[in-house]
């Protein structure tokens, strides 16, 4: 299989379902997870950065602001929590910004 296949096949083929699992393996998740300590990510999220923090807020405060849904699937609960994807994003990209200074 060529990369530019795998490639198409992630960005396009894989269904949402099972998109974070395959995101995951790619990423070795659990090969990282188990080089730090338990409770490392909530750790990184508590470190005070403030200037970090200021520049984050401004921009998470666009994101997602006006997310498409796709409400076909009958069974799925689809709503989206704003104000809570807002804060994940945020803890997220807090935690990597501490982690890489």
């Amino acid at each position: 299989m060529s990369k530019e296949r795998v490639e198409k096949s992630i960005i396009s083929d894989l269904p949402d379902s099972l998109r974070g699992e395959i995101w995951c393996m790619i990423c070795h998740v659990k090969r990282e997870r188990n080089m730090h300590a338990p409770g490392f990510y909530s750790k990184l999220v508590e470190i005070e950065n403030p200037e970090d923090e200021y520049r984050i807020l401004k921009d998470v405060g666009r994101t997602f602001s006006n997310y498409p849904l796709d409400n076909s699937v009958a069974d799925v609960d689809l709503t989206w929590n704003h104000e809570k994807g807002q804060e994940m994003l945020f803890n997220i990209l807090i935690a990597y910004a501490n982690y890489d200074s």
